[in-house]
């Protein structure tokens, strides 16, 4: 290789300085990332932001108020409370309608008589004689009478089965005098030893028919004794029904008969009406009603709480306004609003803030009009809480603890790991 051939190739290359106009960018871009470093450092990362967060709580009675329940069998005639209302130990609060209930009384007499008379009929397997009936009024005459019918429609149908049985052992009576009778006509005339071969086989058709019919016979009156066998087991399950339903209209009489005694409802206790119950019927319940609800004075009616792990607490403080959300109810129904009042130990790992809810959220639970109900003694809800002032250094701190302390934390931290193991590995 010749000499300037290696000095051609061996030539550093001459260093190339910024130009003024490059290194005056180059400035302002080193500037305003410093300066922006300073802003966040300084000003958006101190800034005071209120964060929200959300947690399920329970929302539920903080006493449980005084029912004034109408009970089964009543018939209600006139409300004499309002919401609201304040009352006294023994007040009236509703009243019930005597017309309707001595009616009800006379109806469920009827139907004790008529079940009474029926049950008779059928342990007896016969129907009471004719000006056997007792003196009664109209109506009541009526039930006897309808039971009597019923009665001999049942026992009718035993009747049947028995006629059936006769008309089939009838037919194969006929058939057997039959058989009979030509079997003594081939035997008058000779011997069956000597009979021809054609007779021989006439008398053993005659035979064959004859066990036949036997085994018919045989088998109808099985028949009917199985069919008589269910009837029975009918008729006696119809008694027992009966008895049942005659126990339980004897209950519902002594019910009617006390309600008539007394016919009102009156208040368990002093205080104040919270709930009355949108209720017109002109027939007796088949079952208690809760008709009235009442609070003692001073009783704020609802309290929630919610419970907080502890790597949120920050900013959680008495004082906070909280929304509450019922789960269950559908997008865009009535919130509840209060403020955190208390804040306890709920637990190792957590702190269970007590919320006191607003006048107004309590108007809502209180009227049944507006759909806001509990479920029970306690419906879960969805809290939202809006904290105190935090530096948005501290927010978005907390966010991480509370990501590292999730479910995904675990997870995160492994691939952080891995990532980290990754890089260290040698490399081949």
């Amino acid at each position: 290789m010749s000499t300037s051939a290696r000095n051609r190739t061996c030539r550093p290359e001459p260093v190339r300085w910024l130009r003024p106009g490059q290194l005056g960018w180059l400035l302002a871009a080193l500037l305003a990332i410093g300066g922006g470093a300073a802003l966040w450092n300084g000003v958006l990362l101190e800034r005071r932001i209120a964060p929200a967060r959300a947690y399920v709580g329970q929302l539920s009675p903080d006493a449980d108020p005084v029912v004034v329940t109408l009970p089964r069998g009543a018939i209600l005639e006139e409300v004499l409370i309002a919401r609201d209302d304040d009352i006294r130990p023994g007040q009236t609060l509703a009243t019930l309608d005597t017309a309707a209930m001595t009616r009800a009384l006379a109806a469920l007499e009827r139907d004790m008589l008529h079940d009474e008379v029926l049950r008779d009929c059928l342990l007896d397997d016969a129907p009471p004689p004719e000006g056997a009936a007792p003196a009664l009024p109209e109506e009541a005459r009526a039930a006897f009478e309808t039971a009597v019918q019923d009665c001999r429609a049942t026992l009718e149908k035993r009747a049947a089965l028995d006629r059936q049985l006769e008309e089939r052992l009838s037919r194969l009576a006929e058939d057997h005098t039959l058989i009979s009778r030509y079997r003594t006509l081939l035997q008058e005339e000779e011997s069956e030893a000597d009979l021809p071969p054609d007779r021989k086989r006439q008398a053993l058709a005659l035979a064959l028919l004859g066990n036949r019919r036997d085994r018919q016979e045989a088998q109808a009156r099985l028949e009917a004794d199985r069919a008589v066998a269910a009837w029975n087991d009918a008729r006696l399950a119809r008694v027992r029904e009966l008895a049942k339903d005659m126990t339980a209209r004897a209950e519902a009489l002594r019910r009617l008969q006390d309600l008539l005694d007394t016919p009102r409802l009156t208040a368990p206790r002093g205080g104040r009406v919270t709930r009355v119950r949108s209720f017109d019927s002109e027939a007796a319940l088949t079952q208690d009603i809760d008709l009235i609800e009442l609070r003692a004075p001073g009783e704020a009616g609802f309290e929630a709480h919610f419970d907080v792990p502890h790597h949120e607490v920050q900013g959680i403080e008495v004082g906070n306004r909280v929304r509450l959300k019922l789960l269950g109810l559908a997008e865009g129904g009535p919130a509840l609003f209060g403020r955190v009042s208390d804040l306890q130990a709920g637990g190792t790992t957590t702190v269970r803030a007590r919320v006191t809810l607003d006048a107004q959220s309590l108007d809502l639970l209180e009227d049944p009009r507006t759909g806001v109900a509990l479920n029970g003694r306690g419906t879960a809800s969805l809290v939202h809480v809006q904290k105190d002032d935090m530096p948005v250094r501290e927010v978005l701190q907390a966010r991480l603890r509370a990501g590292l302390a999730g479910a995904q934390g675990p997870w995160l931290l492994q691939r952080i790991a891995a990532l980290l193991n990754r890089d260290a590995a040698p490399r081949p």
